[in-house]
């Protein structure tokens, strides 16, 4: 059964879980703060995770036919 439960969040995020897992994460509300993770990234370091949050409405519109 299809729900909305998994597109929605309580506001807390997951940097928190990734960094407990030895990953570095950053959260990126604005343009810019997306352009300084992605360039303070080293690849060659391992992965790394990037929360973008963003409004749902727009998301639900997008992907209409798919689910």
């Amino acid at each position: 059964v299809l729900c909305e439960k998994p597109l929605t969040m309580d506001g807390k995020g997951w940097t928190a879980s990734f960094d407990a897992l030895g990953l570095p994460s950053h959260r990126a509300e604005i343009l810019a703060a997306t352009e300084a993770a992605l360039a303070a990234w080293r690849p060659e370091n391992g992965p790394a995770f990037l929360e973008i949050p963003f409004a749902p409405e727009p998301y639900e519109a997008m992907v209409a036919g798919i689910r």
